[in-house]
């Protein structure tokens, strides 16, 4: 029993390393050892490119289609179909909101709100082309850049 309690009065123990913790000195790649200052420019701009690429997408499929789609509707409201009293599996196409009460004065304002949201979404759809345009003249000089590398 002194034996085995005998290893408690001589001091702690510490453990040896083990060699199945230790970890690799190597980089995390060996490609990067071999990489030039090329290599790592075009990786540079092969991920800006992707960066401008994911922009032009979120423009144009979110900004875009939104300001594309309300300009469509709004005009789809304007020029609205309703049944021919004469024939009625017949229907009339009306130029404006105006034939709703034909020979009569509307009460309200019908094409002056339609046409002024209508002018907005054309300047949305303005705005996000001059984006476009920036964005284009951007990748076309990246990708001119890696072509030159």
């Amino acid at each position: 029993m002194s034996r085995r309690l005998s290893s408690f009065h001589s001091g702690p123990s510490t453990p040896s390393p083990s060699k199945s913790r230790q970890q690799p000195s190597n980089p995390s790649s060996p490609s990067r050892l071999t990489e030039s200052v090329y290599h790592r420019k075009i990786r540079t701009l092969l991920l800006e490119l992707r960066v401008v690429a994911n922009t032009w997408d979120s423009l144009v499929l979110l900004a875009g289609l939104k300001a594309a789609k309300s300009l469509v509707d709004t005009r789809t409201e304007l020029e609205y179909v309703s049944p021919s009293p004469k024939n009625a599996n017949r229907n009339v196409v009306h130029s404006n909101a105006l034939a709703i009460t034909p020979g009569k004065q509307p009460r309200t304002r019908l094409v002056g709100p339609k046409l002024t949201l209508m002018e907005k979404r054309i300047v949305e759809l303005d705005t996000i082309i001059s984006k476009l345009v920036r964005i284009l003249s951007s990748i076309s000089w990246k990708a001119l850049i890696v072509r030159t590398c």
